[in-house]
């Protein structure tokens, strides 16, 4: 019985490391605006009003505010993998949120910018290429991938006896560039393609809460956003042409739902 609930809870933990479900995309490390305590808790908070609670994915957490709050944050890290013919990077280095609220008696006001998604990857790898005639020519491969979606929230919350009420207009904005590259020893071989989106929209996010003594509860909904902007493609062989254009479905962020409840156990 042991063995077996070992097994249960090292596949659980397996399936919560994804921590993004937009890690096919470049964008493995989603941190949707949580504060510093939240994260730590699995970015847990949305509820919370037993503390001071700066984690507005819920606007109507908004309404614990009895003062002017300033909170940001710095997040950094790096990984590094080499073998014999591979070699793989991650740049770490995110700015999860900035965020600054204050209250007018029951009316709760503020400002949040955080970085929403975030990918930064580079890896490269030796090969080889043997051509018609029996030559053979080294190369490295090597990819590279930039993709960050900052998201900007001006929201308002109204603290009421029967229920709390938020809402906050959402601003997205960002960028994708991957990179590909090939470096032979001669030259005249090498080619570079390189792709880059840029896309924006606005959003919307609405949200309740309610505490009692011990027990408080939260929901929030955040709208569907498809976010629109240009792209571009170049290369470095002929026609030596960028490809420029608009699309306005560049990216879209799914609709997001979230019930909490947060218990007291201690004084």
């Amino acid at each position: 019985m042991k063995i077996k609930m070992i097994l249960l809870l090292t596949c659980l933990a397996t399936l919560l490391g994804a921590n993004s479900i937009f890690s096919y995309q470049g964008l493995p490390m989603a941190n949707y605006g949580y504060d510093v305590y939240s994260v730590g808790m699995g970015s847990s908070g949305s509820a919370d009003f037993f503390r001071i609670n700066t984690n507005y994915t819920n606007p109507a957490v908004a309404t614990n505010i009895n003062k002017v709050i300033f909170s940001t944050s710095l997040a950094f890290g790096y990984q590094w993998y080499e073998s014999e013919n591979n070699s793989y990077r991650d740049d770490g280095l995110t700015f999860p949120y900035f965020t600054f609220a204050f209250p007018i008696n029951n009316h709760k006001f503020g400002f949040s910018f955080n970085t929403y998604l975030s990918g930064n990857l580079e890896s490269s790898v030796d090969k080889s290429w043997e051509d018609q005639q029996g030559n053979s020519y080294n190369f490295v491969e090597t990819s590279k991938i930039s993709s960050n979606i900052y998201r900007a929230d001006i929201f308002y919350a109204y603290k009421n006896p029967i229920v709390n009420f938020g809402i906050a207009g959402n601003y997205y904005l960002g960028h994708r560039t991957s990179y590909w590259e090939t470096e032979f020893e001669e030259e005249l071989l090498n080619n570079k393609y390189e792709s880059e989106k840029e896309f924006k929209n606005p959003g919307l996010t609405v949200g309740l809460s309610k505490k009692w003594d011990k027990i408080s509860v939260g929901l929030s909904y955040a709208i569907k956003t498809d976010l629109n902007g240009e792209y571009s493609f170049k290369y470095n062989h002929e026609p030596y042409e960028d490809i420029i254009g608009e699309d306005s479905k560049l990216f879209t962020v799914p609709a997001r739902y979230n019930a909490s409840l947060t218990y007291k156990i201690n004084e």
